[in-house]
């Protein structure tokens, strides 16, 4: 048996197998990747394809928005004014998460496990994956937005200047 999946597209509706939908989100991987541009007509998934990740950073950069994501931290949830116990990161939560329960002596009622783990490589690598879209100039900007963030929560910028690149993509 063929899964149907109906795919709209423009003001016209397509009959599209699972395996013609595959090659449709590959098309525009396969772009993305190469970083071309995405122009494939009649694509659902090219239209729109959203920004990219460099052009996202540049409207966190641009400051045009009150979005509190993407505001930093240290402005509006007052770290300073709260005596936390604990401040658990994700990028530790295997570790931070361990010490939290046995903090709350729950260790024989809670068992950690992590349900989506990063596919493809280690965290770094995935971060760099993106950082690398990035110059080294716009990343400084980056940091120098968030740099009360970086050393509340013990961020080192140096690893992701690290990922930049020297020239734009």
């Amino acid at each position: 048996m063929v899964t149907r999946w109906f795919v709209l597209s423009g003001n016209s509706q397509k009959n599209t197998t699972f395996s013609q939908l595959s090659m449709m989100q590959e098309q525009v991987r396969a772009k993305v990747r190469a970083k071309l541009p995405v122009d494939l007509p009649g694509n659902p998934f090219a239209e729109p394809l959203g920004p990219t990740f460099s052009e996202f950073v540049q409207y966190v950069l641009s400051g045009r928005h009150t979005d509190e994501h993407w505001r930093p931290y240290y402005a509006h949830c007052s770290p300073c004014h709260i005596s936390y116990q604990f401040v658990l990161r994700c990028e530790d939560i295997d570790r931070d998460g361990r010490e939290f329960i046995e903090y709350l002596n729950r260790t024989s009622q809670v068992q950690m496990y992590w349900e989506n783990p990063t596919k493809g490589g280690s965290t770094k690598e995935f971060v760099c994956s993106y950082y690398s879209q990035l110059t080294k100039e716009t990343v400084r900007k980056l940091i120098t937005k968030y740099e009360y963030d970086f050393k509340l929560f013990e961020y080192k910028p140096d690893r992701y200047l690290e990922c930049a690149s020297d020239s734009q993509i």
